[in-house]
């Protein structure tokens, strides 16, 4: 399942997608019902939508399934994927896909945009999995991608140079305040395996902090001429809030020696931490997690081992009938202001 050149048998998967439903049902047990799932070194929509269909707690689908990209080809096997609850999210949903390193088959963005209301912003919902860090030139490929993420949040919650441009009469309409907090509050999640830890450097790049209120009051507008409101606002970066930080003095999803590393996060845009203008999820202060389970219940009683006896998470092991992912999931929670 996590190998497209894997010879595993067709009852090595299905067990595989039991467990993985498994931790999903069990993680809504204790935090609520999954409403948006990012999936990582999947082979196949196929696969991703049999996953969604073992889980019990919520009525996932895999985006695939959902919608097709701009060229009009659906985004089979490029190992992201992203499944929805359609009963908080009925649609529509359109997709893109964004090849970030052609070294790697497996590491790319989705870009996923779900609409709620015909008034309200979509959600923009980005899945990464960036280059790693076995390759020499891994560093230089993670801050390409942190780049181009960027660029990508960018154009949701900022107008476009483009759209700012006035081709007729040669000038800049620059947005009113209103105009451009509006845009600013739209909200975007970004979430994924980036390979590096929460400080590094490919992080900043992306403006993450853990600081709410900067995140809050990333918008920078003024000036006596179009110039310089402009200039102040092309200056004044989105920021994402990254509740992962809490876990950058200890603990963390993966483990490589000699300690724990924060390399699964969840990142927010304004949109999503504002009370009043958050839409269509708001995200409840303090709640995300990096989900530790050593063990899940099984569909028929057993007691299932997801971790080594040091308590660090292993990967899929057939032939000893354990392991599930080499990373934790995180998690964090919202208030939904949809009806279920």
């Amino acid at each position: 399942l996590d190998d497209p050149d894997s010879r595993a048998t067709r009852a090595q998967v299905s067990r595989k997608i039991e467990v993985m439903a498994a931790v999903l049902d069990a993680i809504a047990v204790a935090y609520g019902p999954p409403v948006l799932v990012g999936l990582v070194e999947i082979e196949s929509s196929a696969l991703a939508g049999e996953i969604a269909a073992a889980v019990q707690s919520a009525h996932l689908v895999d985006v695939d399934s959902l919608a097709e990209d701009e060229t009009g080809l659906v985004l089979d096997g490029l190992n992201i994927s992203l499944l929805v609850d359609t009963t908080v999210f009925p649609g529509p949903v359109r997709l893109r896909s964004h090849l970030i390193d052609r070294a790697f088959g497996t590491r790319d963005i989705l870009e996923v945009d779900i609409t709620v209301a015909p008034d309200r912003p979509p959600l923009s919902v980005f899945v990464n999995h960036w280059p790693s860090r076995l390759s020499s030139d891994g560093l230089a490929r993670r801050h390409a991608a942190a780049h181009y993420a960027a660029r990508l949040v960018n154009e949701k919650v900022r107008f476009t140079l483009r759209e700012m441009w006035q081709a007729e009469t040669a000038h800049l309409d620059i947005p009113t305040q209103d105009e451009a907090v509006n845009r600013a509050r739209a909200p975007v999640l970004v979430m994924g395996d980036f390979n590096d830890e929460v400080f590094d450097a490919s992080l900043a790049i992306l403006d993450s902090t853990p600081d709410t209120s900067a995140v809050v009051d990333d918008l920078n507008l003024h000036g006596r001429t179009d110039r310089d409101r402009f200039v102040t606002y092309r200056d004044s970066s989105p920021r994402l809030y990254n509740p992962i930080w809490a876990y950058a003095a200890g603990g963390g999803s993966y483990y490589r020696s000699p300690r724990w590393r924060t390399y699964d996060q969840i990142l927010l845009s304004r949109g999503l931490l504002e009370p009043r203008h958050a839409w269509p999820l708001q995200y409840v202060a303090d709640s995300a997690r990096i989900v530790d389970f050593t063990t899940v219940t099984l569909g028929d009683g057993s007691v299932y081992s997801l971790t080594n006896r040091g308590g660090k998470p292993i990967a899929y092991q057939p032939a000893q009938d354990r392991g599930c992912s080499d990373h934790f999931p995180v998690l964090a929670v919202f208030d939904t202001l949809v009806s279920r």
